[in-house]
């Protein structure tokens, strides 16, 4: 008997194909609201939600052999018609469970604005989706009153700022409901290579010691590292890290 639940690479995808929707969404929720003001920016020059939404929507649909949508008015009539009948990618959005279209008419579908209305009027839309696997595990444990689950998850993303052994360490973990081991890897995101160096053969990394995030080797110093947040630039003066961690 084959199982029907969902591998490791399949929930990835899933949560994957989620944030390609919601970055679309948000994005035209933004332009909606900019168009309604007398604000509306031309064709030509995105709201960079959509953007970025356009750009993971191409690489998706590259690593699932499809060709994506070419150019404006191609998208525009990809989000005319519902996610779940997108050509090569439809079903991947239906077995996560996004189904509808995006526009209707030209306007923000109901689709549309539940996927985007939490985030969209944000300073920093960005900041909050990259937020999303952590709202997801709440949402989920309010649903189903895993209160413990919803402790342990906090606790471990305070314990483990870094994984060394990615994410086998949530994945081998029984524990974990499947819906919030899926989500609990979500938030964490490979280290960029730009925060590697190699030392003595090995990379290794080193954290900004006021967010904890991995500093970046903009020098070819190797002594000389800095934080992708300007704010931490400017609080924590000389950021030249002594050590730095195996990968």
């Amino acid at each position: 008997m084959v199982s029907d639940a969902p591998s490791v690479q399949e929930e990835d995808g899933f949560a994957e194909a989620k944030q390609v929707i919601v970055h679309l969404a948000v994005g035209l929720l933004r332009q909606n609201e900019a168009t309604g003001r007398g604000q509306a920016r031309p064709v030509t020059d995105l709201d960079e939600q959509p953007q970025w939404g356009w750009d993971k929507l191409a690489v998706l649909s590259y690593l699932q052999g499809v060709r994506p949508p070419r150019h404006l008015p191609d998208l525009v009539d990809w989000l005319h018609r519902p996610v779940e009948s997108w050509e090569g990618i439809g079903q991947l959005f239906e077995r996560a469970g996004l189904t509808g279209s995006l526009l209707t008419w030209g306007m923000p579908s109901e689709f549309c604005m539940v996927l985007g209305r939490d985030m969209h009027r944000c300073d920093d839309p960005e900041r909050e989706l990259q937020d999303t696997p952590f709202k997801e595990i709440l949402e989920y444990c309010k649903k189903y009153h895993l209160t413990d689950q919803y402790r342990e998850a906090r606790r471990f993303l305070v314990e483990h700022p870094y994984l060394p052994d990615g994410g086998i360490t949530i994945t081998r973990d029984p524990n974990w409901h499947p819906e919030i081991r899926t989500w609990l890897r979500r938030c964490y995101e490979a280290v960029p290579p730009v925060c590697q160096r190699l030392f003595a053969g090995q990379p290794h990394i080193a954290l900004c010691p006021r967010c904890g995030w991995p500093l970046e080797w903009r020098s070819s110093r190797h002594t000389i590292a800095a934080c992708y947040s300007d704010l931490c630039g400017s609080l924590v003066r000389h950021l030249h890290p002594d050590a730095g961690r195996d990968l």
